[in-house]
């Protein structure tokens, strides 16, 4: 059947297929538009011209019985076949799509929303670094001063310490030197 449909090279072999097989399950009995497309075909190898074949091709056929409204009507009805596959190759293509794009656009919001929380871990771990940074700092500057402060009073005790010290060790000299 696939030679009533001309040079079929480039098309995909399995969606052909598929409609063939899809013309052949809804195939009409007795001479109808593909046994007439079939006889055209067969006619034109004679190399006889497309118009001469048409025509040679109905003449016999209407011998037959057959009309030009049949022909046409059952033209129409394998048609009507194509186009019911077509419907149907889309729904399917559309669940298709539907099931995969679907799956991968969960995914991705998934994906999306695991990014969202973790920035916001992250934003959280810095700002919980910056306070300790902060803490650091200024405990930092608080034990500076700290330091600062007792070696200043170490310094003036022992300003003091050497003060006093000195005064008493010359008072000790003075009276064993007097006494």
């Amino acid at each position: 059947m696939k030679h009533l449909f001309g040079d079929t090279n480039g098309i995909d072999e399995k969606s052909l297929e598929s409609l063939l097989k899809a013309l052949e399950r809804n195939m009409l009995s007795g001479f109808d538009y593909l046994k007439f497309k079939s006889a055209v075909i067969s006619l034109s190898q004679l190399h006889l011209d497309e118009t001469t074949a048409i025509k040679s091709a109905f003449v016999t056929a209407a011998a037959g019985g057959l009309t030009k409204e049949k022909l046409l009507e059952t033209a129409q009805h394998y048609r009507a076949v194509i186009a019911k596959e077509k419907d149907l190759f889309d729904a399917a293509t559309e669940r298709h799509r539907d099931q995969r794009i679907g799956e991968k656009l969960k995914q991705v919001a998934t994906l999306k929303q695991l990014i969202a929380d973790n920035q916001l871990k992250i934003k959280q771990l810095q700002d919980e670094m910056e306070q300790a940074t902060a803490q650091v700092r200024e405990a930092d500057f608080e034990i500076e001063q700290a330091v600062q402060k007792i070696d200043e009073a170490k310094g003036k005790f022992g300003l003091a310490h050497q003060t006093v010290l000195g005064h008493i060790e010359k008072d000790i000299q003075r009276m064993q030197s007097v006494l």
